[in-house]
């Protein structure tokens, strides 16, 4: 029976041969090597997927897992909403239908969301369309290419069944015999229809690519024979001549014998070029001068300044990695071999300091990939630089002598035919780091080279905290093979390289497949990386980056980089991936989700601003909603828009700022949370009551009447403020207003708002004077000219609030200069008012940002004016407000204890 178990983001089937035929149907399944095993996406879609292939019961789970298995097979999906349509696309079933029935296409395994396309990408299976069908029943249209290609699939999956039903398990077939030696070997009398001589092995018929070779083969034996020709009647008369007495043959060289090269070496340590000379000379009279004196030649040459002839003279002498007979002249040699590759580098490819030795090499590499900084663009990528770095890495005396710097030498090469702008350089790169021979060190620098190459950009500085590109533009369409090379030989590199390496391996395969690079390899790429490198947040980024998209679970209080680097990008470049990160994460437990809507979107909402709401703003209120509180993070999102923080914000229309309200409003009454609630409520009441109509604002408030109790008693009050502007019947609500108030009777009306609002409408004192004929409270709201002369400042507020409460002040006898939101905002006119004659300044704060409020209050305060903040809303409290604060402190401090329980709970 197949089992399925679970492993970090994936699933693992273990399958018998004809239940892995089965398992072909399914999209997204994967065989392992092996050919027990079988891989699945860790998607609810595949539970379902197994119970259709093979039908509850069949198959069996780890333990761990019953709990996952049982979610996914209890969970109801609506019905479709809306219509979709399946087209091919590269081979494909492309989905497009809208996003409320997105979890309709999820019961597919192996989804796929484009964010580019805005559609849903799916195999081109049998069971998908299956699944798709069912889903979404007749709201499905399907296109006649898709349903014809899906009809011979279907044949071809019934066929492979069929044939794994009667098929037993496949054993390897037993290779035949070796035939005997002599039957293979042709007759001997074959052996006369080869050619006679070579020139007739033109004639034979021969392949392309052994025609050119042959054909040089023959011109070369034939110059050879033209040769002997020439020399035959010579070497004749020779043999026939008879043998005369020879004389001693005398040194043309005065100097000495060739095998005196020791001599010859100690002079070049105080005059190479005298010794230089002596050498060349002895090298031309000898027939074969000897290892020994060519590396004595390649030394003086050396010490000599003359560095070219040094190389090819050291390379004769030493390559094939020969050992001359004399060990310390073999070092010698060596030493000096490396010291004039190093000159030859300095000469030629423009280092930033001299190549003094290997490890200088190494840094400059290094500084080169990192930011730039180790060798001259231009010069190292000259035709110079790419000739001399030509024979240093075709040089196998070099690979012998120093292999450390044969590799240095082979990066340089390719850096070299990088900055040339040499096509094909990726693939030249990539070839190079699977060569098993390359060291440690040079193995990492290669991985920084390559992903500067795949990033068309000369150093990490210049890539760095660069976005990953879309799916299909990735840098490697498959890196696995990187990231496990990396993973095993990263450990024995130098450790600031190793660091720079496993970024740039990340970086390669951010934006590839997410199952290229398991969770744990991931984890220890990033590891290799210090906690406090520059570099490392960026890394958990693109560590976390494809498989945060695909909703795996990940374990992101480890990277925290990810969001916090999240949270840096502007919208414009991350609203889609966001949006990917929800699609495919909703209800999947461990996903990315809760992490961006905490501590992702708002951030970057601030930094970056809105370019295009239709993409950044109104497609993530759900993934807000999705948030650890998302009624507070919507109500945040709110406040932004309302108080203008957000860069861009200015660019939404009245009807979008109210979609946003009610988005957040909407979730606080499902949440049931008192504070933010309120907030909401007020915030969506202050955007309806400047609406040319108040039915929109009275029907909030009927809304609100009916639901939880936080926000009955603030709309029973806003419907009453607005009941009365209107001049309708109000005495309903107010009974309704009564009712709510916590204290009954005639304390009742010592609310503020309850105050102020007798001051701005009669009938409303006159129903209040005929319930409580006696109050006190009530007659002092109405007395006239009671504030004669004095002055007042008002900063925020709507019209409407100034329409009706400027023939209110200004009955009391009150000067007022009234600033709105937008004037508020103006610091020179709001400076010069609050140095004038003013005696208080009344801050609306819940019309004007907190920056503007802010301000205005510090203003007030350095030119010793009094100043209220007045955060609740509505008419009524902005008037007891004023009243309170015009008012001497011995009445202030009576009405304090009775009114101050009033406040809190009423407060708007």
């Amino acid at each position: 029976m197949a089992t399925l178990r679970a492993d970090e983001n994936r699933y693992l089937l273990l399958a018998l041969p004809h239940e892995r035929a089965n398992l072909a149907r399914i999209p997204g399944a994967r065989p392992l090597p092996g050919g027990r095993s079988v891989q699945l996406p860790r998607q609810a879609a595949v539970i379902l997927a197994l119970d259709r292939v093979f039908g509850p019961g069949t198959w069996t789970v780890d333990p761990d897992l019953a709990h996952e298995v049982a979610e996914a097979r209890t969970r109801r999906y609506a019905p479709a909403e809306d219509e979709a349509r399946i087209h091919l696309e590269a081979g494909s079933l492309a989905v497009e239908c809208t996003i409320a029935d997105k979890e309709l296409v999820k019961q597919v395994p192996g989804y796929r969301w484009s964010p580019a396309q805005r559609r849903w990408y799916l195999a081109a299976m049998p069971l998908a369309l299956d699944v798709l069908r069912d889903a979404f029943g007749d709201r499905l249209s399907v296109d006649r290419e898709v349903e014809d290609l899906i009809a011979l699939r279907r044949v071809d999956e019934a066929r492979e069944a069929d044939r794994a039903s009667r098929v037993p398990e496949a054993t390897p077939p037993r290779s035949p015999a070796p035939a005997p030696v002599e039957a293979a070997m042709p007759p001997v009398n074959t052996v006369a229809a080869a050619p006679e001589s070579f020139r007739d092995l033109r004639q034979l018929p021969l392949s392309d690519g052994l025609g050119p070779v042959l054909e040089r083969l023959i011109e070369a034996v034939e110059g050879l024979t033209s040769r002997l020709d020439a020399l035959s009647p010579v070497l004749t008369a020779t043999s026939a001549a008879p043998a005369t007495p020879t004389t001693p043959a005398v040194d043309p060289d005065p100097e000495g014998d060739e095998s005196d090269w020791r001599e010859i070496l100690a002079r070049s340590n105080h005059d190479p070029t005298d010794a230089l000379e002596s050498a060349r000379r002895r090298m031309q009279t000898a027939i074969d001068p000897s290892p020994e004196l060519r590396a004595v030649a390649g030394i003086a040459a050396w010490r000599a300044g003359e560095t070219n002839d040094a190389f090819k003279t050291l390379k004769k002498a030493l390559e094939g990695g020969a050992s001359l007979e004399d060990g310390d002249l073999t070092t010698l040699a060596r030493n000096a071999y490396v010291e004039v590759v190093l000159l030859l580098i300095s000469a030629d490819c423009a280092p930033a300091e001299s190549v003094s030795s290997v490890d200088k090499l190494r840094e400059l590499l290094l500084r080169e990939l990192s930011n730039d900084g180790g060798f001259d663009d231009e010069a190292v990528g000259g035709a110079t630089a790419r000739e001399t770095l030509d024979l240093l890495v075709n040089d196998r005396a070099l690979r012998s002598i120093s292999p450390i710097l044969g590799d240095y030498c082979r990066i340089l090469h390719l850096l070299s035919t990088a900055r040339g702008g040499t096509r094909m350089a990726s693939e030249r790169v990539a070839d190079l780091l699977q060569d098993q021979s390359l060291g440690a060190d040079a193995f990492a620098l290669g991985c920084v080279l390559l992903a500067c190459v795949l990033q068309e950009a000369p150093c990490v500085d210049e890539w760095m905290m660069r976005w990953p590109g879309l799916e299909e533009e990735a840098p490697i369409s498959d890196g696995g093979w990187l990231a496990d090379l990396a993973e095993r030989r990263l450990g024995a590199a130098t450790g600031v390289i190793a660091g720079e390496a496993a970024l740039a391996v990340l970086a390669c395969i951010a934006a590839g497949p997410a199952d290229q690079a398991s969770l744990a390899r991931r984890r220890n790429l990033v590891a290799f990386i210090p906690p406090g490198h520059h570099g490392r947040r960026y890394a958990e980024f693109l560590a976390m980056y494809r498989l945060a998209a695909a909703g795996s679970r990940l374990p992101l209080d480890s990277f925290p980089g990810y969001a916090s680097f999240l949270a840096t990008v502007p919208l414009l470049r991350s609203a889609s991936y966001l949006t990917e990160v929800y699609l495919n994460g909703e209800n999947q437990s461990g996903s990315a989700v809760r992490a961006v809507a905490d501590g992702v979107y708002l951030p970057a909402l601030e930094a970056g601003g809105l370019t295009d709401p239709g993409e950044q703003l109104f497609p993530l209120l759900d993934l807000l909603a999705a948030g650890t509180k998302p009624d507070h993070l919507l109500n945040e999102l709110a406040r932004l828009i309302e108080e203008e923080a957000v860069p861009g914000g200015g660019m939404l229309s009245r009807e979008d700022r109210i979609r946003v309200y009610r988005a957040a409003y909407a979730k606080c009454i499902e949440l049931g949370h008192d504070r933010d609630s309120r907030d909401a409520f007020f915030r969506l009441a202050r955007a309806l009551e400047v609406e040319p109509e108040p039915e929109p604002l009275i029907d909030l408030c009927n809304e609100a009447s009916r639901s939880i109790k936080a926000v009955r008693l603030p709309a029973a009050l806003t419907l009453l403020e607005v009941i009365l502007g209107e001049g309708l019947p109000f005495e309903e609500t107010l009974a309704q207003v009564l009712e709510l108030m916590p204290a009954k009777g005639k304390d009742a009306f010592l609310d503020p708002q309850i105050q102020g609002l007798q001051l701005a409408y009669e009938p409303l004192r006159d129903a209040i004077a005929s319930r409580f004929a006696t109050s006190t409270e009530t007659a002092e709201v109405s007395e006239p000219r009671m504030l004669e002369g004095r002055r007042i400042l008002v900063v925020g507020g709507h019209q409407r609030m100034k329409a009706r409460a400027t023939p209110v002040l200004e009955a009391a006898g009150l000067k007022v200069d009234w600033l709105d939101s937008t004037e508020g905002k103006a610091g020179g006119q709001l400076i010069d008012l609050v140095k004038g004659a003013c005696e208080l300044v009344v801050i609306n704060t819940a019309y004007i940002g907190h920056s503007q409020s802010g301000r205005a209050e510090q203003e007030a305060r350095r030119a010793g004016k009094t100043v209220i903040s007045q955060g609740y809303n509505g008419l009524g409290s902005f008037l007891s407000a004023i009243r309170s604060g015009l008012e001497p402190q011995g009445e202030k401090s009576a009405k304090a204890s009775r009114v101050s329980e009033l406040r809190k709970i009423s407060r708007r």
